[in-house]
């Protein structure tokens, strides 16, 4: 049951892809879909055996706890449905009968709140609601998450194909291709529901403000909102100010897009400066910085983390910010560096932050940023690529940490790349026509 289960809701996936226009992609074969939906299962099977066999200590390993503490709600279904339901929606979730459940499991509670949301609910509450279809089976899990973030992938890629119609391989290799987003969202971890809530969100409130207005749009992009907030409030924080800009460009005809951005991003600025003024319990600047430090004792507390890096003590002010920005977004963007690589994971993601120094570099020399000035959608995606990247710098003193946080705007960053990318400088150039003539060569001699 155990083989067998995980292979039939694969089929069920595959039989639903080819059904439903939403895995339409003009140009695109679905059987390519379908082959980065089997990628996606590969990636997060790869990723459970890790887990399970690499890591130190698999009983604290997150996806296998996230699994057991789903279990443990799904088990009161057989005892009292009632309950399961109670616990599964939130509402009446805090009858004090319910602890009993609570108190078997890791991660209902955290440590540190911040007056936020526990975001590891989300994912519990979703391994529970999939054992109804699983038996508690771990890897059909691992289908349903593949299948979510698939959707969320490609939801992202049709929010943008219009930008650059004339560069979609590119985009697709941007969007489904790039190995750490594969990874990372493909597990039984939050970046799946993650990636599955923002794309959503972009896709269906471009639709609504730039396209048509429909309830169906309507509801799937306040659907997906809530969800992203509950998951990842710091990431819809991250785009908040870039996706405000962009609608506000988009409705005033296009005209002085730099500005808007500029004006809007300051005015969210001064807001997070002054909100521990108006509410007092979310102070923004406080509760970063105690993020920060938080983190950073609970690292010291556990010990001996290879990846462990010093980052620079944040103060509750605008200043300390400001100086720690720049070692953060370099933190963010290039390390873990070669040299710093102890492991094959570490190695790895090193390897893929030289592809993006190597694809910076390429994309200075061969960018027709003059031609794509007046794309909205561009500066949304340097906006929420810096932000996020800033935040993750700023928090986060474990470089294996750092790589998993920085995921969700690693597509975006290649977005932007390609989109500044001049095709016809590049086909231009004398290597491309070197290489041209190479490739004419060589198939004319087979």
């Amino acid at each position: 049951m155990s083989i067998f289960l995980p292979i039939i809701y694969t089929i069920v996936f595959i039989f639903i892809i080819n059904k439903l226009r939403f895995f339409s992609i003009e140009g695109i074969s679905k059987k390519i879909i379908i082959a980065f939906f089997f990628i996606k299962i590969c990636a997060g099977v790869v990723l459970s055996l890790l887990y399970m066999y690499y890591f130190p200590d698999p009983g604290k390993a997150d996806t296998l706890v996230f699994f057991k503490d789903g279990k443990i709600l799904y088990s009161a279904l057989y005892e009292n449905p009632a309950d399961y339901f109670r616990m599964l929606t939130g509402v009446g979730a805090d009858a004090p009968h319910l602890f009993n459940y609570y108190y078997q499991m890791d991660y209902w509670h955290k440590l540190f709140n911040y007056n936020l949301y526990n975001d590891n609910k989300i994912l519990i509450r979703f391994n529970a609601l999939v054992c109804l279809f699983s038996f508690k089976h771990y890897f059909v899990h691992i289908v349903f998450m593949a299948f979510f973030s698939l959707c969320g992938l490609i939801a992202i890629y049709k929010t943008f194909i219009q930008d650059m119609p004339d560069k979609k391989w590119l985009l697709l290799f941007a969007v489904f291709l790039i190995p750490s987003v594969v990874f990372w969202t493909s597990g039984l971890l939050k970046e799946g529901i993650l990636i599955f809530a923002f794309g959503l969100f972009l896709y269906h409130t471009r639709k609504l403000f730039f396209e048509n207005f429909s309830k169906l749009n309507l509801f799937f992009s306040l659907f997906s909102l809530i969800l992203l907030g509950f998951i990842k409030f710091y990431v819809l924080a991250a785009a908040l100010p870039a996706l405000v800009s962009w609608i506000w460009a988009a409705k005033t005809k296009m005209k002085k897009i730099a500005l808007k951005f500029i004006i809007v991003h300051a005015v969210f600025i001064t807001g997070i400066i002054f909100s521990g003024f108006i509410f007092s319990d979310y102070d923004v600047l406080k509760i970063i910085s105690l993020k920060q430090k938080d983190f950073i004792e609970h690292v010291e507390t556990i010990g001996n983390v290879g990846s462990y890096i010093e980052i620079p003590l944040l103060d509750e002010n605008v200043i300390s910010f400001v100086k720690n920005i720049p070692q953060a977004l370099v933190n963010s963007f290039f390390r873990p560096h070669i040299l710093e690589s102890k492991t094959i994971m570490m190695l790895l993601s090193a390897i893929e932050n030289l592809v993006i120094i190597g694809f910076i570099i390429f994309m200075l020399f061969y960018s027709g940023f003059s031609k794509i000035k007046n794309k909205p959608a561009l500066f949304f995606c340097i906006s929420f690529t810096l932000i996020l990247f800033a935040l993750c710098g700023l928090t986060t003193p474990v470089l294996g940490a750092l790589v998993r946080y920085r995921v969700p705007g690693i597509p975006f960053l290649f977005i932007a790349l390609i989109m500044m990318l001049d095709i016809q400088k590049v086909k231009a150039s004398r290597w491309y026509i070197f290489l041209e003539k190479f490739r004419g060569k060589f198939i004319h001699k087979n």
